[in-house]
């Protein structure tokens, strides 16, 4: 996103308001987030930006926020388990 400055300073080049060159920008990641939202497989070029595309991963996270919530707590879970069992050993050593 811009800041201020940037805005105001694209508004004066096109002769266009702050709030046109702000609804640009915001709908043009709107637009990015809607592809994104959908699984779309496609890279998204936006120039001078960059490509964005979806981590096959984090989109399975985010189409299974529960399975994965539960895999989560599962995984803490355990990890607390056997950081706990490394703490008993190292005490019963001494």
């Amino acid at each position: 996103m811009l800041n201020e400055d940037g805005y105001e300073y694209v508004a004066k080049k096109f002769r266009v308001t702050k709030k046109q060159v702000e609804e640009v920008v915001s709908s043009m990641f709107e637009l990015v987030a809607d592809e994104m939202r959908r699984g779309s497989k496609m890279n998204i070029r936006v120039p001078y930006l960059g490509a964005f595309k979806v981590n096959p991963k984090k989109d399975w996270v985010i189409n299974n926020k529960e399975k994965y919530q539960l895999n989560k707590q599962k995984y803490e879970f355990a990890r607390e388990a056997r950081r706990k069992s490394n703490i008993n050993r190292t005490s019963s050593n001494n």
